[in-house]
């Protein structure tokens, strides 16, 4: 799971976000308890270089691309839900 954790969030926020620490940290843990030693130490060492050299988050959605999301969606009555859901998640 800390694989995917570190595939999805290096995904959303990109590769040397500081929410990607946290993560190489844990699989540096499983790591050592499955004995894979030199791939915990690997985790480790990006989880510092992150923390110490971490790059902005890649920018989220902004406020007006929101509100043509939800203009768009409530257009149809029955779709506003819809549209508020979509901004919400």
């Amino acid at each position: 799971m800390s694989e995917k954790s570190i595939k999805l969030l290096s995904t959303v926020y990109g590769e040397k976000s500081k929410k990607l620490s946290g993560k190489h940290y844990q699989k540096a843990n499983c790591c050592l308890f499955l004995q894979r030693k030199d791939e915990a130490i690997e985790h480790i060492e990006i989880a510092i270089d992150i923390f110490h050299n971490p790059e902005p988050d890649r920018q989220e959605i902004t406020l007006s691309e929101e509100e043509k999301i939800l203009t768009k969606a409530t257009q149809n009555p029955r779709d506003k839900e819809q549209g508020f859901s979509r901004i919400q998640y």
